[in-house]
């Protein structure tokens, strides 16, 4: 299986505008390695966000391969930035003995990080599966005639307008590529030690072998999935 986490920031909410200067929260958040790479960008505000994305993404995968315990930013380490040409980046996040490569797509108004790994002696290169990410902005209106399409189980995993959208979009896209009908899809997560498990994609009853993670924060919804190839085009290389 490869697994994959995705995380979006949105840079124009105002909780994200200002947190560079926040000495408090960069002290508890990132190790003295992400503090200097904050301080000596040409752009603090974004490099933070980049960070904190790529430490989200791979938590977001970890923890479906061994992490036990709450989001602990600082156990997560991020490794140098490297451009690969503009608004595109990559790096590796490390935690203990396990690497996780994310991928960031980084453009004025929201940063979308993106990564895959596979379990311990898996290459995240198998060619037996692919990745795809994808963003978009949250559609005005709303969600009322769009609860309707999302099955009871599917309901109860719905916090929120924004968990809604990345649902619906997360679930054309899976149907535009694996060219199953959107009505026999859904994404549900369910309750597992008092505590909300990750998503899975099931089609009617039956969990599919597609792992798949969802994210939101203020105007953008973002997701990315991986799954059994069906033409080598697809790659993405999240």
């Amino acid at each position: 299986m490869l697994y994959v986490g995705n995380d979006v920031v949105d840079l124009n909410d105002e909780e994200v505008l200002n947190k560079h200067c926040d000495a408090r929260f960069i002290r508890r958040v990132f190790d003295p390695n992400e503090q200097r790479m904050i301080s000596r960008s040409g752009n603090s505000c974004r490099t933070l966000w980049m960070i904190w994305a790529s430490k989200e993404t791979a938590y977001k995968i970890l923890s479906k391969i061994a992490w036990r315990g709450p989001f602990s930013p600082r156990l997560l380490q991020v490794g140098s930035i490297i451009c690969l040409k503009k608004g595109f980046f990559r790096t590796k996040v490390k935690c203990q003995e396990r690497q996780v490569d994310v991928h960031i797509d980084c453009q004025q108004d929201r940063i979308h990080a993106a990564g895959r790994a596979g379990v311990r002696g898996t290459s995240v290169e198998n060619n037996e599966c692919f990745a795809m990410a994808a963003e978009r902005q949250i559609p005005s209106g709303g969600i009322e005639d769009l609860k309707k399409s999302f099955t009871d189980d599917e309901l109860k995993s719905i916090q929120s307008q924004e968990s809604a959208w990345v649902r619906h979009f997360a679930k054309k896209d899976l149907t535009k590529q694996l060219k199953i009908p959107y009505a026999e899809l859904s994404i549900i997560r369910r309750r597992e030690d008092f505590k909300w498990g990750p998503p899975q994609v099931y089609r009617n009853n039956a969990v599919l072998a597609i792992d798949i993670s969802l994210s939101h924060h203020g105007k953008w919804i973002a997701w990315a999935w991986s799954g059994p190839t069906i033409k080598k085009r697809h790659e993405a290389g999240c």
